[in-house]
């Protein structure tokens, strides 16, 4: 799966939404099953799947692994 820039003027396949699209989710097989989302859809849902997925730090991520290396050689 990969997020592209949109390269022609398509309607945003989001809902009832009549916005052109700006993005490209290619899923990977054919084109036409791709999904074409406009700025607006596609940051509500970036908002919404926050909500769900949140990134870990950098800074946790260390600590965690530093924890699971003391764990390992205890």
């Amino acid at each position: 799966m990969k997020l592209l820039k949109e390269k022609y003027s398509m309607r945003c396949d989001m809902g009832t939404c009549q916005n052109i699209a700006e993005f490209e989710v290619d899923l990977g097989g054919n084109k036409r099953h791709n999904l074409h989302i406009c700025r607006s859809c596609f940051d509500e849902l970036y908002g919404e799947m926050s909500k769900v997925v949140t990134p870990k730090s950098p800074a946790n991520m260390v600590k965690a692994a530093e924890d699971r290396r003391r764990e390992w050689r205890k």
